[in-house]
């Protein structure tokens, strides 16, 4: 068989192997490191965070979304994905591709309190906690003023009772932050 023939034959097996009656599964382009993750629950009329529980996956309410906080540790960014609407929430639309929130070089955890009112994401190179309001994650007014940690190395953070528990493995230190 000639070269030509034998390139013509290459190209023929590659463009039927490329077709196929099942699409690949939707990878968001922009995550890149997806880490961490942290559920939430969104009324989307009311713009407002509410306990995980409201949130029925088997019976969903349409007013009512659950929502998945993922950290992003290769840029420092949180992403927002809207599993009830199946969609990725882009943060500024003006910004080409999907745009997430700045949370801080290495972000190393992420937590919704069971009130479900805020999201925090502890940024080990940023050494804070963002803080999000969860009835305006999908915006960039979503983001409201960082928890500064000083000089602790923050790695996971948990929130209960009103309060941040966030460990700095670095120092042997278990934190304990009030988020007000």
């Amino acid at each position: 068989m000639s070269a030509p023939r034998r390139s013509l034959v290459v190209l023929l097996l590659l463009a039927a192997a490329a077709c196929t009656d099942e699409a690949p599964p939707f990878v968001p382009p922009s995550f890149e490191r997806a880490d961490q993750v942290a559920l939430a629950c969104l009324d989307v009329v009311a713009a407002q965070g509410l306990p995980l529980a409201d949130c029925d996956v088997e019976e969903p309410a349409a007013d009512l979304h659950l929502l998945a906080l993922v950290t992003q540790s290769q840029r420092g960014e949180l992403a927002v994905v809207d599993l009830s609407a199946e969609e990725i929430l882009d943060v500024d639309r003006a910004v080409p591709g999907y745009t997430f929130h700045p949370v801080g070089e290495l972000p190393t955890g992420v937590t919704v309190p069971p009130d479900g009112q805020r999201a925090y994401v502890a940024s080990s190179g940023a050494r804070s906690i963002a803080v999000f309001d969860v009835g305006a994650i999908g915006q960039a007014a979503g983001r409201l003023d960082p928890i500064d940690l000083g000089d602790h190395v923050p790695f996971d953070i948990v929130a209960d009772d009103g309060r941040l528990f966030v460990t700095a493995p670095d120092e042997g230190l278990l934190l304990v932050v009030d988020p007000e």
